[in-house]
């Protein structure tokens, strides 16, 4: 195994750091498309062969007053296979470390 001896030049830290502080994607391997649905089944956003779009819809959902309980993010992977990956608070979570979003601490409710 190979085992970097040089240092990093300030430029590739700060290169780093910029890519780290920035908006983050959701990559699936072997997914070919995402899509948004409501707890039905029902389509919220076209099938995108990104996530970002169906994210920017979370969002866009939750700050109208949507409740993320009832969003699911779905995937098909290039077998065709349908994969559910993820709704609630967590999924609000990945569409605003997708959108650049600063992480915030989550508190229960009583």
């Amino acid at each position: 195994m190979r085992t970097k001896t040089a240092p990093d030049s300030q430029a590739t830290i700060e290169r780093f750091r910029r890519i780290v502080r920035g908006p983050l994607r959701l990559v699936i391997t072997d997914a070919v498309s995402y899509w948004l649905e409501d707890d039905v089944g029902t389509r919220l956003s076209t099938e995108a062969t990104t996530s970002i779009e169906p994210l920017a819809r979370v969002l866009e959902f939750t700050r109208s007053g949507a409740d993320p309980e009832d969003m699911l993010l779905c995937v098909r992977l290039e077998t065709g296979e349908r994969c559910e990956v993820g709704s609630g608070p967590n999924l609000v979570d990945i569409a605003e470390a997708a959108a650049g979003v600063p992480a915030r601490p989550r508190t229960v409710k009583s």
